[in-house]
């Protein structure tokens, strides 16, 4: 959780600064519901929170400190079951105040709604399993990634007006990465969730500093187009735990040896038993901010060739 907009000083001792402080809570809590009636239930909230804040400085001064520490978080909600399927939820949850990092109380309000997934019948797996199109069990992929192309691609999805992917102040300007994917499930022409790992070496941009990443993760595709020659996907995977060998790259702080990586991409299966594949992909690491420091890793396009099994 984070605000939308991060706390600002300004004004400080007459000087025109306007310093923001960036600050994060994650939570891993418990959330028991007692029935109420047919139709509302109600919730509660108790587990423990990550609580995290990034300070600032004037002319080397350090004026506010970095936070990093771990606390309680706590709260209650109501739940409106529509339908077996759908929920609404209004919900607050409590963060306290910790005097030694100088920190206020969290309160986070929030209202939205839960979609339930439900078992599928035999019947639907077996129609889902022989619909006569393939979802191919295991991909392994190899991976070059280069900045040949620039980084637009990376800022249009993060900063131009389809904002759904990240940046990184940390920019690589080649690559190469080694991936494994399994698939878990698929519906029965389009959406597919796969497992996936992966192994990769990086060279920085600005001081060609290398580093390395092996990532765990889970991967969403969407089979858009499917036709005699080839099948079209796109694909979409966030928040896979990732060792990063350096925590300092370009002289640029990324956190810890601990981040996430994420990835979007397009690509095609060939073939007529779509033994072949072919993708394009951007990717980004960070730790979410977990950690006070988190500048990100910017991957630019990476061409990757692939044989399923």
């Amino acid at each position: 959780m984070r605000p939308i907009s991060w706390v600002r000083y300004v004004d400080i001792n007459g000087a025109p600064w306007n310093l923001p402080v960036a600050m994060n809570i994650v939570t891993l809590v418990g959330k028991p519901s007692i029935p109420l009636s047919e139709h509302f239930s109600l919730n509660g909230e108790l587990g423990m929170a990550l609580v995290t804040r990034a300070g600032f400085s004037i002319d080397d001064t350090k004026l506010m400190e970095d936070a990093n520490y771990i606390s309680c978080s706590f709260g209650a909600g109501v739940t409106y079951h529509l339908n077996r399927h759908w929920d609404l939820s209004l919900d607050a949850s409590i963060t306290p105040a910790h005097g030694a990092a100088k920190q206020p109380a969290t309160t986070f309000l929030s209202t939205g709604f839960a979609y339930n997934l439900q078992p599928l019948s035999e019947e639907t797996v077996a129609r889902n399993s022989s619909g006569g199109y393939l979802f191919p069990h295991n991909l392994l992929q190899v991976g070059y990634t280069t900045n040949e192309f620039g980084y637009a691609l990376n800022d249009f999805f993060s900063k131009g007006p389809v904002p759904v992917f990240w940046g990184g102040d940390v920019h690589v300007a080649h690559g190469i990465s080694l991936h494994y994917q399994r698939n878990i499930f698929h519906t029965r022409k389009v959406f597919s969730l796969d497992w996936g790992s992966s192994i990769s070496y990086w060279k920085s941009n600005e001081r060609g500093e290398d580093f390395y990443t092996i990532s765990l993760y889970p991967l969403l595709r969407f089979t858009v187009i499917r036709a005699k020659p080839l099948d079209i996907y796109l694909n979409y995977s966030v928040a896979g735990p990732t060792y990063i060998s350096k925590i300092k790259i370009d002289s640029l702080s990324i956190g810890e040896r601990f981040t996430f990586q994420d990835m979007m991409g397009m690509g095609a299966y060939f073939g007529k038993n779509r033994r072949v594949n072919a993708e394009i992909r951007i990717a980004h690491y960070s730790n979410g901010n977990l950690f006070p420091q988190n500048e990100g890793v910017k991957i630019p396009m990476t061409f990757n060739l692939g044989w399923t099994f």
